[in-house]
């Protein structure tokens, strides 16, 4: 569709939407990149943030923490607040508990002390 609408150059295949927002389809808001142009407009633009499976950004990942930690919010529930899939919820949740519930092992060498 973007054919029609800017001319294609020859080493840049990937259509790149400035303002970030991939629902504008303006023609004014669509350029060519390359591969490299379009990680490095992510990256200056904030639009790469930390991801879990590249569909939430790190304020998303708060607010699960948040939602489901704290408020004790449902996993469905916090994916229909988020538009996310209830899958993507669940990665994160059972990320952090791993996380949580890490046990710190000893090597032999280190001195145990009886508190």
């Amino acid at each position: 569709m973007v054919k029609n609408f800017l001319k294609e150059i020859s080493d840049k295949d990937i259509v790149n939407h400035v303002d970030g927002n991939k629902t504008n389809n303006k023609v004014t808001n669509l350029e060519w990149t390359n591969y490299s142009e379009n990680n490095l407009h992510a990256y200056k633009n904030g639009l790469n943030g930390e991801k879990i499976n590249q569909k939430i950004n790190k304020d998303a990942l708060n607010k699960i923490k948040e939602f489901f930690f704290d408020k004790g919010l449902s996993q469905a529930k916090i994916a229909s607040e988020l538009s996310v899939s209830q899958n993507t919820i669940s990665k994160y949740v059972r990320s952090q508990i791993k996380i949580t519930y890490l046990i710190p092992f000893r090597t032999l060498n280190d001195s145990l002390s009886i508190e």
